[in-house]
């Protein structure tokens, strides 16, 4: 459904699926994440990140793509994605998947900007009050959009993404999750690596497939969206 909102949108929640499996198996070898990543888990959570961003097809296309700076009362709409996801997937996913899968999700679509340090949103939450698979993708959400070229940017490499990113422990990210990040740096670089030499494969066949899935998939979430918007 995002994909068909915004394709650079559908080509991050991919990437971030496998970074977010790279993070928990890492993650997982630490002694006190063990009973909280079972495998079971994190499937849980590897499936629910493409979700995270879910809120965005009910944010304007001039918002969403915008490339130039956006205004405060732009970024004020923006930051209500969290809550519209969490609505989302509360009313339109609760009979179809279990309980605990549900909590994942909306967890990570509500929590996914909070801060370590509290200065993040919806909610304010800080540390290990907010939700570990919020925090993993958190981290993830964040690589990639470091590590990706954006309407509005350049990609940044790989070293240059983990001093950005490694200079945000315990203020923006988990310091745990910061830690194991060097233990996986070249699979880290092999997934964006991967991604930018498909990327011209993929736009060729983007235009058509993403017209025809959007307008299914807006059409699937009309009502809902509509109704979150007024949030």
């Amino acid at each position: 459904l995002v994909e068909a909102k915004d394709t650079t949108t559908g080509h991050h929640i991919k990437r971030i699926s496998a970074y977010v499996k790279l993070i928990c198996e890492e993650l997982k070898k630490i002694p006190r994440f063990q009973t909280y990543l079972t495998s079971e888990n994190i499937e849980r959570i590897v499936s629910a990140a493409p979700l995270h961003d879910l809120g965005k097809i009910a944010i304007p296309d001039a918002i969403l793509c915008k490339t130039t700076v956006l205004t405060s009362d732009e970024f004020n709409l923006i930051k209500q994605h969290p809550l519209m996801g969490d609505q989302l997937i509360r009313d339109n996913m609760s009979s179809i998947e279990d309980a605990e899968y549900i909590r994942i999700a909306r967890d990570v679509a509500l929590h996914h900007h909070e801060w370590w340090n509290g200065n993040g949103y919806p909610d304010g939450l800080s540390g290990r009050n907010i939700p570990l698979c919020a925090r993993i993708i958190s981290t993830a959400d964040v690589l990639d959009a470091l590590l990706s070229k954006r309407p509005y940017k350049d990609g940044y490499t790989i070293d240059k993404t983990y001093e950005i990113i490694s200079s945000l422990a315990g203020i923006q990210f988990d310091p745990d999750i910061i830690g194991i990040l060097p233990k996986i740096k070249n699979e880290i670089e092999e997934i964006a690596n991967d991604d930018v030499e498909k990327k011209h494969q993929i736009a060729e066949n983007a235009t058509i497939t993403t017209k025809i899935r959007r307008e299914d998939a807006l059409l699937t979430f009309q009502k809902s969206a509509l109704q979150v918007k007024n949030l």
